[in-house]
């Protein structure tokens, strides 16, 4: 199945960012196991993880852009090391694309009914 994509360009450097519109199932299992990784829960309170570290989460955030892209291309080329080339991203173009990618992984987890509000 192909998902349908949306694009974004930059404010900054005016690379073309070609993002899933919604993360997978397999997808949200993969940012959560990367979270879980640097925590651990008792088992005899099933709850939420406690104390999942700030560079914890920073990470996943990396980690969640890397699965929202589908592709980058920066004046034309096609750029073949996204991870690369989003860390070496302006301030200004890092903030415009992250909280795209904070947007698309929210709306993923919304349900039908809230997603129609």
């Amino acid at each position: 199945m192909e998902r349908k994509t949306i694009e974004l360009i930059l404010p900054e450097s005016n690379a073309k960012v070609i993002l899933y519109e919604f993360l997978t199932g397999g997808d949200f299992r993969a940012i959560q196991k990367k979270l879980l990784e640097s925590t651990s829960i008792n088992i005899k309170d099933v709850k939420a993880p406690k104390d999942i570290s700030g560079a914890a989460i920073m990470e996943a955030d990396d980690f969640t852009a890397r699965l929202a892209v589908k592709s980058i291309t920066d004046s034309d080329k096609p750029i073949s090391d996204i991870e690369t080339f989003m860390y070496n991203l302006s301030i200004k173009d890092s903030s415009v694309l992250f909280e795209q990618v904070r947007k698309i992984s929210t709306a993923s987890n919304l349900s039908i009914a809230a997603k129609k509000k």
